[in-house]
């Protein structure tokens, strides 16, 4: 295969765009830019002109499990088509079609990055964009079968429906399949020391910045700056529902906007995974950082 697909999988408000718009500074697509909506790479992997245009016809005319078993094939077609790796950026977990091809298509896929951030802080960030009380966020990322981009209504979306699983389902579907090459970053880390982190990042995509690019990148992705443009601009990916897509950047926001009844539902939804990848210890008890 000439090109290949590197995904930059997470769950929903986990660091995702911000990667990107990194990604934009040091791949030089969008170099030097000031512009938060010019992003490097391709759009996300439901896009359903993306798949229209593979297929050849509209994918609204093929039923849901029709459109799962054709989705590998569409990110098959892309990269034997593309000039040169891409980026992509996926929200599905990682799951075998009904045919039992895996999703995305793991022959099409190069080293890839998932993102990981403390539920805790996610909940919060996720029931803000998508305009949900934290209640129902916390109810909607325990929910095994819980999908995105689907009308409730029957009609037809911008994406193709995404089934995310549970938070705890999406983080070990990525991060537990040998089938697909996946760095494994925490978002308290990027933030932490973003230096270290986006520089891992970059090696395992087989970029090679050196530190004055990389410390250049950072600088122009701060969350300050992307707040400070979104005040003055519409950031395109934004949601309605959602009154600003830049909304605070931060880890251990759950402290203060979490009630311990809601904590204690998140932390028995997923503990294992929490502890894990330290956002509790083995009581069970929340931690910071």
């Amino acid at each position: 295969m000439s090109a290949q697909i590197h995904w930059l999988a997470s769950y929903p408000k986990s660091g995702n765009t911000w990667l990107r718009l990194l990604l934009s500074q040091l791949t030089g697509e969008h170099a030097g830019t000031a512009d938060f909506n010019a992003i490097a790479g391709g759009t996300i992997a439901s896009d359903r002109t993306w798949i229209d245009q593979a297929l050849g016809f509209p994918s609204s005319e093929l039923l849901p499990d029709e459109i799962l078993d054709l989705r590998p094939a569409v990110y098959r077609w892309s990269a034997e088509r593309a000039s040169r790796s891409q980026f992509h950026k996926i929200h599905d977990a990682c799951r075998k079609t009904p045919s039992g091809e895996w999703l995305p298509c793991a022959q099409a896929s190069g080293p890839g990055i998932y993102l990981v951030r403390n539920p805790l802080d996610v909940v919060l960030s996720f029931s803000h964009h998508l305009g949900w009380d934290v209640d129902k966020t916390i109810g909607a990322m325990g929910k095994p079968g819980l999908e995105m981009g689907s009308d409730p209504d029957g009609g037809i979306t911008l994406h193709v429906p995404q089934v995310l699983l549970s938070w705890s389902q999406h983080v070990t579907s990525w991060v537990d399949n040998p089938d697909f090459d996946m760095l494994v970053v925490r978002y308290e880390d990027m933030l932490g020391d973003p230096h270290l982190s986006f520089g891992r990042i970059a090696r395992h995509l087989g970029l090679t910045p050196s530190s004055k690019e990389l410390t250049a990148a950072i600088t122009a992705t701060r969350f300050e700056q992307l707040q400070s443009q979104e005040e003055a601009n519409r950031f395109r990916e934004k949601p309605m529902a959602a009154t600003q897509f830049f909304r605070k950047g931060v880890a251990g926001d759950w402290q203060q906007g979490l009630t311990e009844h809601q904590i204690g539902r998140i932390v028995a939804d997923h503990r294992a995974v929490m502890q894990r990848f330290g956002y509790c210890d083995d009581a069970g008890r929340p931690l910071v950082g």
